[in-house]
């Protein structure tokens, strides 16, 4: 039976209630699936990814030549162009994105001795407008076209809301 961390596993088995499993289903290293993090508190939003290095770069080990050192460059810049990684309406302004790739080596009895896996974590810092509604449309899909499916979590003074967010429907509405 393959391992949830097979680098070959398509997830073809994924059906359309998994959806509807607990939230944090897929917060653990899997393939093809991202979780974000959105908080509201007043004007003040902060949203953080959690993705698959290999659904950023292609691959999870550390970049071993210049051409994967350039693949890491190129995909950090398009988190930095936050228009390629989401739009929201009405606009927010950006005051800091942090990133960090975490890099996780453990045993696991079912795969080779020492299995490699690694996070892209962006945060994003962001001034919106106060008790206005924002829509937002996750266009990181078309950047990174492996991500199959991101689970949301938004949290504010009045709600916590989970959703599904997929290629097919990228947009969320939140207030």
């Amino acid at each position: 039976e393959p391992d949830e961390h097979d680098e070959h596993d398509e997830h073809d088995e994924h059906d359309e209630h998994d959806e509807h499993d607990d939230f944090d289903q897929h917060a653990a290293h899997v393939h093809d699936y991202a979780s974000v993090y959105i908080s509201r508190e007043a004007a003040q939003l902060e949203i953080e990814f959690n993705i698959p290095a290999v659904n950023v770069f292609g691959f999870e080990h550390a970049a071993k030549n210049e051409e994967q050192q350039q693949i890491i460059k190129d995909s950090f810049e398009k988190f930095y162009k936050v228009a390629t990684i989401m739009t929201i309406q009405p606009e927010c302004s950006t005051r800091e994105i942090e990133y960090e790739k975490e890099h996780h080596t453990h045993a696991d009895h079912e795969q080779e001795p020492m299995a490699e896996h690694s996070d892209v974590e962006i945060e994003y810092s962001m001034e919106c407008p106060e008790n206005k509604p924002l829509t937002i449309d996750f266009t990181i899909f078309s950047s990174f076209p492996s991500l199959r499916e991101i689970n949301v979590k938004f949290i504010s003074s009045d709600s916590v809301e989970l959703f599904n967010v997929t290629p097919q429907n990228p947009t969320i509405n939140v207030n």
